[in-house]
């Protein structure tokens, strides 16, 4: 089984991710699952960004790109689709300053907002010469670990997806949840048919313009629950692009599959899953006293 994990967004806690995933969750299975990585980063002013990365993770390709240019390429796309706009009515009031740029005063959070999305569709530019050479792909983020499950466990899990004609359509998440009739899920990695991830990340950055401008009625549902964090919703409803559906890892094979993120510089190797988990939960309490819209990093 050939694997891909594509790896978007700011370069975070580089050495940590690279000793777990290639140490902890895939070290070397004789060739029964050959496991590849590609990258596409943000800039973060560090020499040889691209270099240090291949070193870390062994990285077939690695691709930078300077944030503040990309974003400011895309908010100028939307404010232009969106100029003669008269259906600002048809998208909430929270919708219209994050995603519509309906006012030129932005918030560092509504800058940063896109980066996650713009990211994965960079990301896809990368793996767009190679997705068709695998099998399963994994789009994540540096600062993201799996727990390590047993190599059976990951045999099974991912077989399953592979040999079942009902996936052909699906891609899968750590969880998923509905409230009120809306699905959101955890988007800190998602894992699926090579060639349904491609589909679903390429051309990202412009569904989320056509999404913020001649579709914004779309965004309308968002109000049915507003407390649902937004990020976590919109990754569905960009979906809708490329039309695949969701489910949750555990629908598959019932197997002890869980992600979380690294969040300090600390050795990792002599720590377990859970150990990690719990810290990354107890950071997030911390960070946010009360979480409705923003969850998670403002600049994946």
């Amino acid at each position: 089984m050939k694997i891909a994990v594509l790896m978007s967004g700011q370069a975070r806690h580089l050495e940590q991710g690279a000793s777990w995933w290639r140490q902890r969750l895939f070290p070397d299975w004789h060739n029964r699952m050959h496991v590849d990585y590609y990258f596409h980063l943000w800039d973060d002013g560090t020499d040889n960004l691209d270099d240090r990365v291949k070193e870390l993770y062994g990285a077939k390709v690695v691709d930078v790109s300077n944030y503040d240019e990309v974003v400011t390429d895309h908010i100028a796309k939307v404010k232009h689709g969106n100029e003669d706009a008269q259906d600002w009515w048809l998208a909430p009031d929270y919708v219209q300053h994050t995603v519509c740029y309906k006012t030129d005063q932005m918030s560092q959070y509504t800058y940063n907002f896109p980066g996650m999305y713009l990211a994965s569709a960079k990301v896809a530019e990368t793996f767009e010469p190679y997705h068709e050479q695998y099998d399963i792909t994994f789009k994540t983020r540096t600062d993201c670990i799996f727990n390590p499950m047993p190599e059976h466990h990951w045999q099974n899990l991912l077989g399953n997806m592979l040999r079942q004609k009902a996936f052909n359509d699906t891609i899968f998440s750590p969880w998923l949840r509905i409230r009120n009739g809306l699905p959101f899920f955890g988007d800190l990695a998602f894992v699926g048919r090579s060639k349904l991830i491609q589909k679903y990340i390429k051309n990202m950055d412009q569904h989320l313009v056509k999404l913020a401008t001649h579709d914004k009625h779309l965004l309308s549902d968002y109000m049915v629950d507003p407390e649902i964090p937004f990020p976590h919703w919109l990754w569905s409803r960009l979906s809708m692009y490329s039309r695949t559906d969701w489910l949750a890892v555990s629908v598959v094979w019932p197997v002890p599959f869980g992600s979380c993120l690294l969040r300090s510089d600390e050795f990792v190797l002599d720590k377990n899953f859970q150990y990690l988990e719990e810290a990354y939960n107890k950071h997030e309490e911390q960070k946010h006293d009360h979480i409705a819209h923003r969850v998670g990093d403002t600049k994946p």
